[in-house]
């Protein structure tokens, strides 16, 4: 008998020693998985008891791959400056907690249908608070909806047609202009700068930023009194060869072609242009403000094409001042008109969460944003009722391969 209770005592204690090691290993696992990673429920506690800053999650959908990856890898450069200056700072204060911010990429290759599955997973999975993305509008136009139904704002970067937020609903925004401005602005660009009263233009009729904007400035140009002498479309990014087009717009008497076209389909455009002795001047819009246009066109072939720009990297504002010199000093690159409008969502995003004072709470944070006044590296931003923005616009020249600034034009 004595044996048995002294077996008995002997498992006891062995199982108890067993069960005060789990307990060791389980908090020692704890602290691990909070310092490493861990749940957001711990990173929560443990950030409001010793005032660590919490996280909020913002996607970034862009197109990292496919023909407009270079859009993708500015726009996350501007985002990466933007959370890197926030975040080392301490974060910002909303409600008396201090946040930070972490970024979740997903690559939309400049697809809606697969924009769509990323502004799902982005919602469904990650849970974030607010998409930043994506720089086209036919994506946006498709995904926007999603946001909307999900009521998680999302603003598109360089996305311009009117659809975008139309059609997107009240939670969608962007950060650039809208086409029927960009229109006003190119139509002028054409006359006033140019000195333009024939103009040819080239377009996609695959894309809704490149159909639309083409359209508006038709109407815009030849409202003001000039003539599109030509209006040549081609199907989308697949095609390589314009010379159809282009002996069309030759024959024309085009004075001006103005390309309205995704930056991954300018170079051909360009090169063909100039192989083939054009000699009308060559002009577009804000998606020419990308490296790989002079990189891959040649700067002896964009010498002299002006377009125009939310951004200009010379600008005298001290706002983008401090912008484009801490772009230089992390990238060694010059900040575009892509980097610059992501770097401004982070901006608008971070200044709306604070007014609207709390971080859960996304019809709070929708209206924070439709109420943003503030000052951007690319000029004092506020938005009409329609969540558009109402931003001046830089005409730019290609000097030696380098956007320069010409002058501005205002709303």
């Amino acid at each position: 008998m004595k044996k048995v209770v002294s077996l008995m005592l002997a498992l006891v204690m062995v199982f108890s020693l067993a069960a005060c090691g789990g307990k060791d290993k389980d908090a020692n696992k704890g602290k691990e998985t909070t310092a490493a990673a861990g749940s957001e429920e711990t990173k929560k506690e443990e950030g409001s008891a010793s005032g660590d800053a919490e996280t909020i999650k913002i996607g970034l959908c862009q197109p990292f791959t496919g023909p407009n990856a270079v859009a993708g890898e500015y726009s996350r450069y501007g985002v990466d400056l933007a959370v890197e200056e926030i975040n080392n700072a301490g974060g910002f204060e909303v409600g008396g907690k201090m946040y930070k911010i972490e970024i979740v990429e997903e690559d939309n290759e400049g697809k809606p249908e697969i924009t769509n599955n990323a502004y799902n997973k982005l919602i469904g999975q990650d849970k974030v608070a607010a998409i930043i993305g994506p720089d086209s509008s036919g994506p946006l136009i498709s995904a926007g909806p999603l946001a909307t139904a999900a009521k998680v704002p999302a603003i598109g970067t360089t996305s311009s047609n009117p659809d975008c937020t139309t059609v997107g609903g009240e939670y969608v925004f962007r950060a650039c202009w809208i086409d029927s401005f960009q229109a006003v602005v190119c139509a002028k660009m054409a006359q006033e700068t140019l000195k333009a009263s024939k103009v040819a233009v080239l377009y996609s009729n695959a894309d809704d930023y490149s159909s639309g904007l083409a359209t508006n400035f038709k109407k815009e140009f030849e409202a003001a009194g000039g003539e599109v002498v030509a209006f040549e479309a081609y199907a989308g990014a697949d095609v390589k060869d314009f010379k159809a087009q282009l002996t069309n717009i030759q024959n024309s008497g085009a004075e001006v072609i103005f390309l309205p076209n995704q930056a991954g389909e300018l170079p051909l455009q360009i090169k063909q242009i100039r192989e083939m002795g054009i000699e009308a001047e060559i002009m577009g819009e804000m998606s020419w403000d990308n490296p790989n246009v002079p990189e891959l066109a040649g700067n002896e072939n964009v010498e002299g094409c002006y377009f125009i720009s939310l951004f200009a990297a010379d600008s005298t504002d001290p706002v983008s001042q401090a912008f484009t010199k801490a772009f230089r000093e992390k990238y060694n690159k010059e900040p575009n008109t892509q980097s610059t409008m992501s770097y401004d969502c982070v901006q608008i995003l971070v200044d709306s969460f604070k007014r609207a004072g709390k971080v859960d709470d996304s019809a709070a944070l929708r209206d924070a944003i439709q109420a943003t006044d503030i000052n951007l590296p690319s000029g004092h931003l506020v938005y009409d009722e329609n969540r558009d923005p109402e931003k001046s616009a830089n005409v730019m020249i290609y000097k030696d391969g380098v956007p320069t600034y010409v002058s501005t034009i205002n709303p």
